[in-house]
């Protein structure tokens, strides 16, 4: 499992940061369409039997490659499940198990597929999680930020990382249910180092 334990977020093996592209075009053209029907069946079947379900629930193959990669389709393969994490997160981590031990019975011939990425991901930060700023009133964070920017001023290069911010971050529509996270940003974000 994925070690980054997020209230958002889950999937198999190491998951790549957020932000992520979800390109299904590239994805259907990687996977057979019987395959891609029979497997997400299959996907759907332990859902339910796992009582994960509803409107928000889909579950599709996409590419979720960093922004900016223009060749989606090698390595970026992965098994997206779009749901509901407040109502069915815990739960996820045995579906996910389930899943991926019925893909690894499946008789497929090419390795990067016997290996595929599983991310179950809350709809409501599919493509973004919901952010807010930190309020100039919330004393005890803004105590604990100064000692932490200062710390990050001191290791990372302004060169190649400019912007780093403390806001709150989750996928609530309510301010107090979204943690404060810190965000760092940088133009060359798809860069590998």
């Amino acid at each position: 499992m994925d070690k980054h334990v997020l209230p958002y977020r889950r999937g198999w093996p190491t998951l790549l940061p957020l932000p992520l592209d979800i390109d299904t075009d590239s994805a259907d053209e990687i996977v057979p369409n019987a395959w891609a029907k029979a497997q997400l069946g299959t996907v759907k079947s332990i859902l339910t039997a796992e009582r994960i379900d509803g409107p928000m629930v889909q579950a599709l193959f996409a590419c979720r490659a960093p922004l900016g990669v223009h060749d989606r389709r090698i390595g970026y393969l992965t098994l997206l499940v779009v749901l509901d994490m407040v109502k069915d997160g815990d739960r996820v981590e045995m579906a996910i198990v389930r899943i991926r031990s019925a893909f690894c019975k499946v008789n497929m011939s090419d390795k990067a597929t016997k290996s595929l990425p599983i991310e179950s991901i809350d709809y409501r930060t599919w493509f973004r999680p919901t952010t807010y700023p930190i309020h100039h009133t919330e004393y005890e964070i803004l105590g604990k930020w100064s000692p932490i920017q200062d710390g990050l001023s001191q290791v990372l290069d302004p060169k190649d990382w400019p912007f780093f911010e403390l806001i709150h971050k989750g996928f609530e529509e309510n301010i107090h249910l979204c943690p404060p996270n810190v965000c760092i940003d940088s133009p060359t974000m798809g860069d590998p180092k």
